[in-house]
């Protein structure tokens, strides 16, 4: 069986919701055995709601191995091609890290 996680993109709780928190949610989560980790695509939310690709984006680093995805995408309001470009930028580390192995 597989597993995933969800990043907190907004305050839950109390809880902080910055990039440094995410890193540490999606390292422990590679840690722990995690297979994937998801955000949301939101832009309007009764909360402060970090943005879902940008999110995935910054914890690249943090979980090399991990896939990658996105619960929800709204290609209608940010246009497929925008959509598309930014997912796949986002793909491509994962490419280039199996490419050049540390």
């Amino acid at each position: 069986m597989q597993y995933g996680v969800h990043l907190p993109l907004m305050e839950w709780d109390g809880n902080r919701f910055d990039v440094a928190h995410m890193a540490e949610v999606a390292r422990r989560a590679e840690e722990l055995g995690y297979d994937t980790i998801s955000a949301n695509d939101h832009f309007v939310f009764r909360r402060a709601w970090l943005d879902g690709p940008t999110a995935l984006a910054s914890i690249t680093s943090a979980a090399p191995t991990a896939k990658l995805m996105t619960s929800v995408a709204l290609p209608v309001v940010r246009g497929p091609v925008s959509l598309a470009k930014t997912l796949a930028s986002i793909d491509l580390r994962l490419e280039c890290s199996m490419a050049n192995p540390a």
